[in-house]
């Protein structure tokens, strides 16, 4: 049974806004008029919206393959629970969002995804149509809470070609990356969201291209708040980072090559790093190419940060750059209780070049600024520095 509304409320401002949904969508309820969420997507038609009541909804799988908004009222009281148990399922994803056209998902809980080859995802999407939009706002994901499953993965993105927006989420609890961005060239903006390191210490939002893949397209991770204190011990087999971004990705022992790929519009700015423990690190940008410019960031803008330590820990850091990264512009940050504040380290023979880092505020840091011996082109001005 479908129901229309003249307004357009149940998918929010923000929908209405970038997804620009009909003012005379069909509103399918749930469970007013369909017992499941994925009865009503399957009912649906483009445009209409999946609208949720508050309640716990025990089902395995949730795909959204058309253009539609499914809406929960209340993220703390809609809960989606993929129970967990189940090993049957093809393809990884308690959501799957893989429509060929625009999408809103927001307003749930999200917990207990089932494995797939060892691989649990809550949300899962990937734009095949590069004109669409995804929004994902207003959620709460929950991992595994178990430091041995580093399959678990909050939000995974995967060669996505529309714009992706990841707004005023909270993800806590992974066993891995809460959010991870794979070879994903459409625009992305991960901004406003609440996120930790996970429960072993994993990267909170990690963005990687390798497979010779350029990355031209915007790339914001702006005014998140990321606790880098969870998953204890805080030591170098447990290090992690609030928001990395890697060029020419290579697993470790980082010996192979799975080929270059460069990010060349990345922003990083207004986000809050804090507990900032030994062997964490605020932001990373890694080439994993080393000296070649097939795994460089250009230019990237980090700006307007707070990276907040907890005493002085060892090799705690507000921001490292690896590698062959060149210009980029590290500029009205404040560090404070870090072991070093911002770290220019070489990687395969190759360092930082022509970095610029100006009016950067420094309190209670050992090492305000460490640069290697290779990086060239450095510019450095710092407003204040103390013991």
């Amino acid at each position: 049974m479908k129901n229309t509304t003249s307004n357009g409320l149940a998918c929010g401002l923000a929908s209405l806004m970038i997804l620009g949904t009909s003012a005379r969508a069909a509103v399918l309820a749930v469970p007013a008029d369909y017992d499941t969420i994925q009865a009503a997507i399957a009912a649906a038609q483009t445009g209409d919206v999946v609208q949720v009541a508050p309640g716990l909804y025990h089902e395995k799988q949730i795909i959204i393959d058309k253009a539609i908004c499914v809406v929960g009222q209340d993220a703390s009281k809609t809960i989606i629970d993929g129970g967990g148990d189940d090993d049957s399922l093809e393809l990884i994803g308690l959501v799957r969002i893989t429509a060929p056209g625009s999408v809103a998902f927001t307003g749930f809980t999200l917990c207990h995804a089932n494995s797939v080859g060892g691989v649990k995802v809550a949300l899962y999407v990937s734009s095949p149509v590069a004109a669409s939009t995804y929004l994902v706002a207003r959620n709460r994901i929950l991992g595994s809470g178990d430091p041995e499953d580093m399959g678990d993965y909050g939000l995974y993105a995967f060669e996505g070609r529309g714009s992706l927006f990841v707004l005023k989420n909270e993800i806590s609890e992974t066993g891995s990356n809460p959010i991870l961005i794979e070879r994903h060239p459409g625009p992305t903006d991960i901004s406003f969201n609440d996120l930790d390191v996970g429960v072993f210490g994993s990267d909170a939002i990690f963005t990687m291209t390798y497979g010779n893949l350029d990355i031209p397209s915007l790339q914001k991770r702006n005014s998140n708040n990321l606790n880098l204190g969870t998953g204890a011990p805080f030591d170098q087999a447990h290090w992690a980072s609030g928001i990395t971004f890697a060029g020419a990705f290579r697993h470790a022992p980082y010996t192979e090559s799975l080929g270059g790929g460069r990010f060349t519009h990345v922003q990083i700015m207004h986000n809050t790093f804090y507990n900032i423990q030994s062997w964490r690190r605020g932001v990373s940008l890694w080439n994993g190419a080393g000296g070649g410019m097939e795994g460089d960031i250009v230019f990237a803008a980090i700006q307007g940060n707070m990276f907040k330590g907890v005493n002085k820990g060892e090799s705690s850091k507000g921001v490292q750059i690896i590698g062959r990264i060149t210009g980029a512009k590290v500029i009205n940050n404040h560090f404070s209780k870090l072991d070093i504040g911002i770290h220019l380290r070489e990687f395969q023979g190759a360092a930082p070049l022509g970095t610029k880092l100006n009016a950067n505020r420094f309190s209670a840091v050992n090492t305000a600024v460490s640069i290697a011996a290779e990086a060239q082109g450095t510019r450095h001005h710092a407003d204040h520095v103390s013991p």
